[in-house]
């Protein structure tokens, strides 16, 4: 019986023909690049804001070096083996210890009947789900190359991450609002009828702080590997600032807790209100990553300094480029972007050589792991009416020209 087509893995990516080398160096650009970097004793006597701007453009100016350093052809990258595995241990490591620090958390509940333990434990069970999501999210992009799935979804699966998390922020943000209602309702009883305060034993306590001290130390360790770079850290930092908020939230929860137990008078009301503080602060934060992902899904734009990156490798595109006519990069995932340029070439160029350039430019802005495909039209002029049907968001305005002092044209000499 033959396997079915949606079984049958993808061919292994073979090496293409070697490109010509045309990617170029301009002295003087690179020594310009250099010479606009202002020290640090120099940084030190500018205002705050001159010296904030200019360590931003000394960031972008770095960047822009690295491009000098990079391989021409980007199938000669040597990727970063032992830094991804590191990355990868250190995510499954979290989310393990993540699985037992939400179940004695509900065991600190069962024991105290503390409504900020509870809001504590809810948050973890977030983490948790939110982790899963992001897990099945990464084994269905593992599988897109095949066939089947390829056929049915012929952009990929990159935009299955953001839809997910945002239909669980609005889903945590319900939850954190029903904690904070049944906080609410146990505060209001509290005063107007007698306070229950809860229990706060030596294993409640003992559990919350061991939550406390892994979570300081999940924090310095994925701190650490998110600091050393390469590839699959954005989500080792995004871990790091996870466990640090959950040292912040465990740390108020087991204040809140200890007055209520033990504090005097109205003290008992700490647990309460330490709850609904948890519980807004939950649901501003789903709030803000609901928004976030929303605004991927639409398509945003990433930060200038990328804009910037791509428009550089596109400049050492070929010494024979006249000119960029448009760049347009928008979001195609999480953390992904779809790239579209227009280069402008001599018309005179064969044809086979400007296939070779704009293959060549493909190749060096999909290697960046930030963008997920990239769509290289050759063009030999930029005076004609905007493309694709005219539509309002993607043509440029009629009359624009080489000449027109609007013309989206960056001009390439000396390169």
């Amino acid at each position: 019986m033959s396997p079915a087509i949606d079984d049958i893995e993808a061919p292994a990516i073979a090496r293409p023909p070697e490109h010509p080398p045309l990617a170029t160096t301009n002295p003087l650009l690179v020594n310009a690049l250099r010479e606009g970097k202002v020290d640090e004793a120099a940084l030190r006597k500018l205002p705050r804001s001159v010296r904030e701007y200019q360590e931003a453009q000394n960031e972008l100016i770095d960047d822009l070096l690295d491009i000098e350093d990079a391989p021409s052809n980007p199938w000669d990258a040597t990727p970063d083996g032992e830094q991804s595995a590191r990355a990868r241990f250190a995510t499954r490591a979290s989310f393990m210890i993540n699985v037992l620090l939400c179940l004695i958390k509900y065991v600190a509940f069962i024991y105290s009947r503390s409504y900020v333990v509870l809001a504590s434990a809810v948050d973890s069970t977030m983490d948790l789900v939110s982790g899963g999501v992001l897990f099945c999210q990464a084994r269905a992009a593992a599988r897109q190359d095949r066939p089947k799935v390829r056929d049915k979804y012929p952009t990929g699966l990159s935009r299955l991450e953001p839809v997910s998390v945002l239909v669980f922020a609005v889903l945590m943000a319900a939850l954190s609002l029903q904690i904070f209602y049944e906080s609410a309702e146990a505060l209001i009883g509290g005063l107007t009828k007698s306070p229950k305060r809860p229990e706060a034993g030596a294993l409640v306590i003992a559990i919350i702080v061991t939550v406390i001290a892994t979570k300081l130390c999940l924090h310095v360790w994925c701190q650490r590997v998110a600091a050393r770079g390469g590839a699959d850290t954005g989500p080792v930092q995004a871990l790091a600032d996870d466990h640090r908020n959950d040292v912040i939230s465990n740390t108020w929860g087991l204040a809140a807790l200890l007055a209520a137990a033990l504090g005097p008078g109205a003290c008992w009301m700490a647990d309460p209100i330490g709850a609904m503080t948890i519980s807004v602060f939950l649901v501003y934060m789903w709030a803000c990553t609901a928004k976030e992902q929303g605004t991927i899904l639409v398509g945003v734009a990433p930060d200038p300094a990328f804009h910037a990156r791509l428009t550089y490798l596109a400049l050492k595109a070929s010494p024979a480029l006249v000119g960029i006519d448009t760049l347009r990069v928008y979001s195609a995932g999480a953390e992904t972007y779809t790239v579209e340029i227009d280069l402008i070439l001599p018309p005179e160029m064969p044809h086979r050589d400007a296939h070779d350039i704009g293959q060549a430019l493909q190749d060096r802005l999909e290697a960046d792991p930030a963008v997920a495909r990239a769509f290289v039209h050759l063009d030999w002029e930029a005076s004609h009416v905007g493309e694709h049907l005219g539509k309002p968001s993607l043509a440029r305005g009629r009359g624009s020209s080489l000449d027109s002092p609007g013309a989206p044209l960056l001009h390439k000499k000396g390169t």
